[in-house]
């Protein structure tokens, strides 16, 4: 269990975004709200592992757009995690945003 732990805690750590969302409220709180078991998926050693999401807020709920990702699983919890993710402030639906997952192996 304190393994687990660990792996849980390294991975929120090296996990950050590269480019996000001119709203930096809207940033903080999907950083915040975004913690991901990273456990069962293998990192790569050299080069950082990354999500790139495309999304609409509408009605408080993200609706992605599109999706990229080095990794399969890590698309998988993604997705995951913001599928059922309430979004606080109100945006516009119209508007498309993009945010950056970046995973490091420590």
């Amino acid at each position: 269990m304190r393994k687990l732990t660990l792996i849980i805690a390294l991975g929120l750590l090296s996990m950050s975004k590269s480019f996000a969302i001119n709203d930096p409220s809207l940033v903080d709180e999907i950083s915040s709200k975004v913690t991901l078991d990273l456990s069962m998926v293998e990192l790569d050693q050299y080069t950082p592992d990354y999500v790139v999401v495309r999304f609409k807020i509408v009605d408080g709920e993200i609706k992605i757009k599109e999706i990229e990702s080095s990794k399969f699983e890590l698309k998988k919890l993604v997705i995951a995690k913001l599928l059922q993710m309430q979004i606080e402030s109100d945006y516009n639906p119209e508007e498309i945003y993009a945010y950056k997952f970046t995973f490091e192996k420590i």
